[in-house]
């Protein structure tokens, strides 16, 4: 499942695409996500502070910004690493 990849110049757009849950799939190049320093295989876990299980949830979270919106996004990469990374939301288009 893509996430942020056609949105309406409105919507905000991290440019990552998913699989199981909100473990990322791919990251687009140069997108904010890229920028941030997302990885493949990284598993969003909160979404400025808030706990996301479901990608449904991460969504509802990403609906409630705008592009510009700063937010902090805590990630685990790997077994035991925990990361917390700041991304500016862009717009696609």
């Amino acid at each position: 499942m893509r996430l942020g990849v056609r949105p309406p110049a409105d919507e905000p757009y991290l440019g990552l695409t998913f699989g199981e849950k909100t473990q990322i799939k791919e990251v687009d190049a140069d997108s904010p996500a890229a920028k941030a320093g997302f990885k493949e295989k990284d598993v969003i876990t909160r979404f400025d502070g808030a706990k996301v299980d479901t990608l449904d949830e991460l969504k509802a979270q990403l609906r409630e910004k705008k592009p510009g919106d700063e937010v902090m996004l805590e990630v685990r990469r790997g077994d035991k690493e925990t990361l917390t990374l700041k991304v500016v939301l862009g717009k696609k288009g």
